[in-house]
């Protein structure tokens, strides 16, 4: 993502010009309304059903959510960091 055209496309569009972006750099979490908004397009809740061995079989658990691509490391640190809590993960197999 974001790494410019392949080559196939190059050559269907070959009249598209290259336009630099900006790098943003991250200087927090301006306001917990901005925490929400990101929430809302990148996050979720859900319920997260195991089994195990204690006396019911199963472990239930609540569970929230932020996906980013792994380039954003700074970004999900930042929140964990704001929230005082979570865990930052790979998927398995990355």
């Amino acid at each position: 993502m974001n790494k410019g055209l392949s080559s196939d496309l190059k050559r269907i569009f070959p009249n598209t010009n290259p336009i630099a972006r900006p790098i943003i750099d991250f200087e927090g979490i301006p306001h917990p309304n901005w925490l929400v908004g990101f929430v809302d397009g990148e996050g979720c809740f859900y319920v997260k059903i195991k089994k195990n061995k204690s006396r019911l079989g199963i472990n239930v658990v609540m569970v929230f959510t932020i996906s980013q691509h792994s380039r954003d490391h700074f970004l999900m640190s930042n929140i964990a960091s704001y929230l005082k809590c979570g865990n930052i993960e790979k998927p398995k197999g990355s």
